[in-house]
């Protein structure tokens, strides 16, 4: 037995353009929710970079902050110590990998490092 038997061929007919009609809007859905996340991720970028200078309460030398690109805001460079920073907002709890790192920092994973070489030949670098 056929499914048309059952379904008239006006029901078949919306039934397909109901599942076109999903699909197309659940990809649209997924455009905008990217460049929204898009937008949101590079403002909030911006405002990692400028937080330092903007805010007249960040404790120390706003010069000295330099922003990363990654799962920390950035570095700030003191005569006495360097400080890893992270800028949150509210209650927002830190990522699984941001609690990771303040670990490995409180536990004195920390390293400094020299890579030297010539750029040219990858296998001419070493490190000290």
């Amino acid at each position: 037995m056929d499914i048309v038997e059952f379904i008239s061929e006006t029901t078949l007919l919306f039934i397909v353009g109901l599942t076109v009609f999903s699909l197309v809007v659940t990809f649209a859905g997924m455009y905008i929710t990217t460049r929204l996340t898009g937008r949101w991720v590079r403002q909030n970028f911006l405002t990692t970079e400028q937080w330092p200078q903007l805010s007249e309460s960040y404790p120390w030398d706003p010069r000295n902050f330099r922003s990363l690109d990654g799962p920390i805001a950035g570095v700030q460079f003191e005569d006495d110590k360097i400080v890893l920073v992270e800028f949150m907002s509210g209650r927002s709890p830190l990522s699984e990998e941001q609690r990771r790192m303040r670990g490995l920092v409180e536990k004195g994973r920390v390293e400094f490092r020299e890579v030297r070489g010539d750029p040219g030949s990858p296998s001419t670098m070493q490190v000290r």
